[in-house]
């Protein structure tokens, strides 16, 4: 393939086509829940679940105390229907009582109490400086009605977090969750019987504060295509790739409202990328065509030599780089 030949470094080709298309935080388009905590007061989204919430600066501090309400927790989308989904935050943990520098972030919240009770995934996360062992460390915490358990009885993230300010990112489909501090992978986990659904909460445990300075959660879709995948096409033919967004639920979640975008196609076997192409004007911007409920898109396929390709492409606000394969002779 000529050109494929021109090969350009994958690792290039994503970044820059990311940056120009994507802000640097999370678009606010189709956003889940999107909260920068610049008001005056805390949204109506959220609801303080436990001890106290206050916003200095542009961030919420959420502070427990004794006497009065220990532990401190702001809710949003408590038991709704949200999914597949990245929770994005960051948090500067004050401190308080002995030295209890920490923060708690929990996701799929179909109900919580305190810090401990209700139907959630918990992520326990304690800095360098925190007091509470073992210091500069995250684990995954189940609650149910019933019980309570450990995803992995691991440890993670050792030499990821500063003192400061630092940055979560959770991903969750289905029962598989991924986390990043400041950036970098931290930890993968598995549930076999996960919690399916649910909102959001941020926190800080006892009698400590934990300041948060945004929240962003964003909907992870899956995808159905709707064209003949074992479809060999002619090189230099135009391959029509129709597909639909799919909500957590199964449930097609395409919309007008929400813009797929192609970046690129990757030659499975050999690993070269090259940029996305439609012929003429058939997908300006390289947007999907939305339709009826689903997408099509034109992928201008001359020079491609015989192999199976991926197109990459983008959703709305769901950070995730999809791919669907197809195939040339």
């Amino acid at each position: 393939m000529k050109a494929m030949s021109r090969r350009v470094n994958t690792l290039s080709v994503f970044t820059l086509c990311l940056a120009a298309l994507l802000p640097a935080r999370v678009s606010h388009a189709q956003l889940l829940l999107s909260d920068d905590f610049s008001g005056a007061s805390l949204s109506p989204l959220w609801a303080v679940q436990r001890g106290y919430a206050s916003l200095v600066n542009g961030w919420v501090r959420t502070q427990g105390s004794t006497p009065g309400s220990r532990d401190a927790f702001i809710m949003a989308g408590e038991g709704s229907d949200w999914s597949n989904y990245q929770f994005s935050t960051k948090f500067h943990a004050d401190g308080g009582g002995n030295n209890w520098y920490n923060s708690l972030i929990n996701f799929r919240v179909q109900s919580q109490f305190g810090w401990s009770q209700g139907t959630f995934y918990s992520l326990y996360i304690f800095p360098p400086n925190s007091a509470i062992p073992p210091a500069d460390s995250i684990q995954l915490v189940k609650f149910t009605s019933t019980s309570a358990s450990l995803i992995d009885p691991t440890y993670y993230a050792s030499g990821l977090m500063t003192a400061g300010d630092n940055a979560i990112d959770i991903s969750a489909i289905g029962g598989s969750f991924t986390i990043k501090v400041n950036g970098v992978p931290a930890a993968s986990f598995l549930d076999a019987d996960p919690i399916p659904t649910g909102g959001v909460a941020l926190g800080s445990i006892w009698e400590s504060a934990t300041r948060y300075d945004y929240a962003y959660v964003a909907p992870i879709y899956t995808i159905n295509a709707l064209y003949d995948l074992t479809k060999v096409h002619k090189g230099g033919s135009t391959v029509p790739i129709t597909l639909q967004l799919l909500g957590g639920n199964g449930v097609n979640a395409s919309s007008p409202s929400i813009a797929v975008t192609a970046i690129s196609v990757t030659n499975v076997g050999t690993g070269a990328t090259v940029a996305a192409t439609a012929p003429g004007n058939s997908n300006p911007n390289n947007t999907f065509r939305y339709d009826s409920g689903e997408y099509l898109y034109n992928l201008k396929t001359k020079g491609y030599a015989a192999g199976t390709y991926n197109l990459n492409f983008i959703a709305g606000s769901d950070p995730t780089l999809h791919s669907t394969p197809f195939l040339i002779r």
